[in-house]
C-alpha cells in the first residue's frame, strides 16, 4: 500500500468513525479510532 493509498484509508477510516459516534455505535467508533491509530503509526515508521 503506497502512502497516498494508506491517506485515503485512513480519511474512509476518519468517516466512518463519525458516522458511528454520530450514530451512538461508540464501540464501532472506538474500534475505527484504533485502526486508524494503527495504521497512522504503521505510517510514521
Amino acid at each position: 500500500m503506497t502512502p497516498e493509498d494508506k491517506k485515503k484509508f485512513v480519511t474512509q477510516l476518519t468517516r466512518a468513525m463519525r458516522r458511528a459516534s454520530r450514530d451512538l455505535d461508540f464501540e464501532q467508533a472506538a474500534k475505527l479510532r484504533d485502526t486508524i491509530t494503527q495504521m497512522s503509526l504503521s505510517t510514521n515508521a
